[in-house]
């Protein structure tokens, strides 16, 4: 677990705490701007935001928990963001992120940013590892935000193009952490070694758990990075799979409905067949009766 506890004290001692940014306008527009940052001592069930009720303007929160716990609700799934994690979320969005209640407070650095490159860059980090981020203390990412923070809520950031090139440092600096960039062409060997996986083992028990624990990642990220390289999700990707052995097996062989259930992971003949006539539109006999 990554101790917090030096960079907490530096930002208590600090006195640091909630500071609106605003700057005066200057030449062209910047695709990156910091809007606010501070310390915040959060509790339940006071402090729930909800990111589809936030208005129409467009813009990242950063979050890096200093004690306490907080609770991200993602995609339908809920994710603690401990001590030493960092939320990154992008609003309006659907997503939920309150006080864990078995905490009953959360103490966290954030920092608030607009501006298309933030917005790009941000979806980038989604893409790679999702919405919790593991970033060291010491790392780029906590280096640039605590400079944010303590020259922002000490009065010391007064210029909008130093203020630009932080938001965007910050953004770069957890893609440069997270391996945003290095990931892309393992992450998509990963998943076409899952697809494969799953080609060959049709009759056994696939789980999305079995094939992120495969690929060395979270299911989060794993079905993320699947999805986005296939086209389906895991499950949905095996079901098809399995379809098209079936349909293989149908053309090729005599061999009994049961067997073939058996050999391309159904439960039974009458679960295939429902499966099998959902994608399909006929009932494997029909399908092997038409010689197709």
């Amino acid at each position: 677990m990554t101790d917090v506890s030096p960079l907490r004290a530096r930002l208590l001692v600090g006195g640091w705490r909630q500071q609106s940014l605003v700057f005066p306008r200057r030449g062209g527009r910047l695709h990156a701007m910091l809007t606010s940052c501070g310390v915040q001592e959060a509790t339940a069930p006071d402090y729930d935001w909800d990111g589809r009720s936030r208005g129409r303007a467009e813009l990242v929160v950063f979050q890096y928990s200093l004690a306490g716990c907080g609770l991200l609700t993602w995609d339908g799934e809920d994710r603690l963001v401990p001590p030493g994690s960092a939320m990154l979320v992008r609003v309006p969005h659907d997503h939920r992120y309150r006080v864990a209640p078995q905490a009953g407070h959360w103490q966290f650095l954030y920092i608030c940013a607009v501006g298309r490159e933030v917005l790009r860059a941000t979806g980038r980090i989604h893409e790679t590892c999702g919405p919790i981020l593991q970033l060291a203390t010491d790392g780029p990412a906590l280096t640039v935000a605590t400079e944010i923070v303590e020259s922002g809520c000490s009065g010391q950031l007064t210029s909008p193009f130093r203020a630009s090139g932080l938001a965007y440092s910050l953004v770069m600096s957890v893609l440069d952490e997270i391996g945003g960039v290095s990931l892309e062409v393992p992450a998509r060997r990963l998943t076409q070694a899952a697809a494969a996986y799953c080609r060959e083992h049709l009759a056994d028990p696939i789980s999305v758990q079995t094939l992120a624990r495969l690929c060395g990642l979270s299911q989060w990220h794993f079905s993320r990075l699947f999805k986005t390289e296939h086209g389906l999700a895991p499950a949905a990707f095996v079901q098809m799979e399995r379809v098209r052995e079936a349909v293989r097996l149908l053309q090729d062989t005599d061999v009994p409905l049961k067997v073939i259930a058996a050999q391309c992971g159904f439960l039974d003949a009458n679960y295939l067949g429902k499966v099998f006539s959902r994608h399909m539109g006929v009932s494997p006999g029909a399908f092997r009766r038409s010689g197709v």
